[in-house]
């Protein structure tokens, strides 16, 4: 579950250019008579706060948890500081 958890950050931080700019776009299709433009706009704002942004500080984060989940043998769930990683890596919801 842990690898899985640092994959989906990796990704988020792989993407951030292309999400970037489709939330551009669909941005640009809010007009006040285009309702499939709010709708998409609508479904998707919500979610948009709770990607990972490629600050120092997330890199370096992600950085040090795959080390930490990639290079050991001992599973995460068997690691000392295991209960600080699952509180980082959890979904804030």
């Amino acid at each position: 579950m842990a690898r899985a958890t640092y994959m989906q950050n990796e990704i988020q931080l792989q993407t951030e250019k292309d999400r970037v700019k489709v939330w551009k776009f669909i941005s640009s299709k809010r007009w006040p008579f285009n309702m499939s433009g709010w709708s998409v706009y609508f479904k998707l704002r919500p979610y948009q706060k709770y990607m990972m942004k490629n600050t120092p500080y997330n890199i370096k984060e992600a950085e040090e948890v795959g080390k930490m989940v990639l290079s050991e043998d001992l599973p995460l769930e068997q690691h000392e500081i295991a209960n600080e990683v699952w509180e980082y890596l959890r979904n804030p919801r």
